[in-house]
Formats: structure tokens, sequence, C-alpha cells
């Protein structure tokens, strides 16, 4: 089983379009249900010190990415391969995994983090069966395989921006490994923390800090929608981080215990001692899974292109740009505008 990373253009997509992928890739990947408390990631700087560090500890960094997943591991080999335009590929075979990554990104512990989570949701979805489009949507379904994971946030602190200087103007410029534009990787990260309760404070935890900026409006919106009813979400809810077990003395008093975690647990009313097996919860099936449809690259409207070309500019931008179009429409209707 093997993957590498197709040669397509970055998708421009709506939010609408991006919650419908969200919302059907959901349903046929049937992933396990995720404990809310541990379904994101942890992206902190241990993780990305390891993926710049002996090629031990670059493994040891592909092994976690893996595990989350709940993907069987083995052997993990990760190398660096020059002369390649593609950022990543991957094969496995049994339970064995060879990751090779672009040797542009050596030493940029950011980038190989969200190329780990790219091309390993590309063995999952090859695993789950997930029907592929033929066009630029598999790539972006991968994408949103990353968020829907709890992955996300390594493909957003890949996100770098550069100020480029050349014939006297000074331009910002952006880097992204995923296939959706920037804003709609931001987009759905805060869709599916939302629609999975993570919580605000924990669900920017382990952002870089221009994409903690975004995220955070986005989730404010997105709460702002549910309250007046507008927003939907996932087909399934995160489990809370703890579940009920019954004692296994007469006394059959409720315990909760951590989901997803395996230990002992006494009980307070009778003393009996049990152990418990969290994990069950997090691997419970969902219920039937249901079969993507097969769809097209969205076509955007001029509304939305000037949306787009409205988030890529920075707050101070955005004011004068739309002081300037209001100036201009009002000058254009004024009745001063024929005087001399």
């Amino acid at each position: 089983m093997s993957s590498g990373r197709a040669s397509y253009s970055v998708v421009e997509a709506t939010p609408g379009w991006v919650a419908g992928r969200l919302e059907a890739l959901a349903g046929d990947l049937m992933l396990p249900c995720p404990v809310r408390d541990g379904f994101l990631f942890r992206a902190d700087e241990e993780f990305y010190e390891a993926c710049t560090g002996s090629v031990v500890s670059l493994q040891q960094a592909a092994r976690k990415v893996i595990e989350h997943l709940g993907l069987a591991c083995g052997a993990v080999v990760v190398g660096f391969r020059s002369g390649v335009e593609h950022a990543g590929s991957i094969q496995r075979k049994g339970g064995d995994w060879f990751i090779e990554i672009s040797e542009r990104f050596r030493g940029d512990g950011y980038a190989i983090g969200a190329v780990l989570a790219h091309e390993c949701c590309h063995i999952l979805l090859v695993e789950r069966g997930v029907g592929e489009m033929g066009s630029a949507v598999d790539e972006v379904h991968v994408d949103l395989a990353v968020m829907l994971t709890g992955l996300g946030a390594l493909t957003l602190n890949a996100i770098t921006e550069r100020t480029r200087f050349g014939e006297g103007q000074a331009v910002r410029v952006y880097q992204s490994l995923g296939y959706l534009s920037i804003g709609m990787l931001e987009y759905a990260y805060a869709y599916v923390a939302d629609a999975l309760g993570v919580g605000r404070e924990r669900a920017l935890r382990d952002l870089s800090d221009s994409a903690r900026g975004s995220v955070r409006f986005l989730l404010v919106e997105r709460a702002m929608g549910r309250v007046m009813g507008r927003e939907r979400g996932l087909a399934y809810q995160g489990l809370g981080s703890h579940v009920v077990v019954p004692c296994v003395g007469e006394c059959r008093q409720r315990l909760r215990v951590p989901a997803g975690a395996v230990g002992k647990v006494r009980c307070p009313e009778c003393g009996h001692a049990r152990g418990f097996d969290g994990r069950g919860c997090v691997v419970a099936a969902r219920g039937e899974r249901v079969k993507m449809v097969r769809v097209g690259v969205p076509e955007l409207t001029a509304l939305y292109r000037v949306r787009v070309f409205l988030g890529s500019l920075s707050l101070p931008e955005k004011v004068v740009y739309l002081a300037l179009v209001a100036a201009i429409g009002w000058f254009g209707s004024s009745p001063l505008r024929g005087l001399h």
C-alpha cells in the first residue's frame, strides 16, 4: 500500500462546500468515536524538536502520528529524498511503514509534521476504502481527514508567511502544504473542533500565533451561528472525558472512569476494586457507513472571489480598502461630481 502527493493546484472552495465534504467524509470513514479530551494531537515543541532531531527521534515522531490514527504500527523508517517535486510519499507493507520526505524540508519541523499528517492520512483513506474522485478533490479529502482525526494543528502550523521585496514593493508570500486555501484549512479545523465540543482553549493551545487568531475568530463565529440556529454539525459527537461503569460489588454503584484509558477504580461505597478498559468507548462503531457520492471541484462565484481577496488582507489593509471603496462609491453618486 503506497501513496504520494499528486500534482494539483490549490482548490479554492466555499465554506458550505468544505462543510459538506467534512460531513460526507466523516460518514464514509467510519472513524472511531473520539474522546473529546484526547481528540487533538499534541503538536507541542517536544514533537517538533523530535522531527528535526536524530533519525531515531524523527521515527518516533512519525510513530506518534500513526498511533494517533489507530493504525497498526510495526517498524517505521523515515528518510529524506532530494530531487522530488512532491513533499512526501509513503508505503506500508503489513505493519511496517516507509516514509520519504523532500530534502528541502530537512530541519523544518513544522513542515515535516504537516507531511507526516498528510501522508499517514492517505493510508487511512485507503485502508477505510474511501473512493477516489480522480481529481484534486482526492487531496482535499486527505486534508479534511487530517482535520477529522485531530491532526489539524500539524497542517496549520506549517503555514508560513514571508515578505518578499522586489521592484520597490514588499509582497507577503504564504506557503502551505495543504490543497485547500489557507482560509478554508482554518475553517475546517474550527468546524471540526466546534462540532466535537473540543473547547476553545484546547483547540487553540497548540496552534501558531498566526493560525490562532484566525481560528479564534472562526470559533466565535460558529458559536454565534449555533445560538442563532444556523450552524450544522457533524453527524456524530465526541465522547466526554469520562464514561460510567458499574461497581462489581453488591452495591452496584455507578463509577466514572476516564474514556480511552486502562486502569483500576475503587468503589467509594463498598471498597471493591475493579479493572476497566475505556478504550472500547473509543473504537465503538457509530452506525451504518455512508459512501460518498462523486463531486467535482467547486465553481466559485464573483462574490466569493471578492471574499477570498478580502480574507488575504490584514485588518489595517481591510479598513483602508473598504474606506477607498466607500469613498469611490460616494463620489460616483455625489451631486458634486459634475461641478468644476
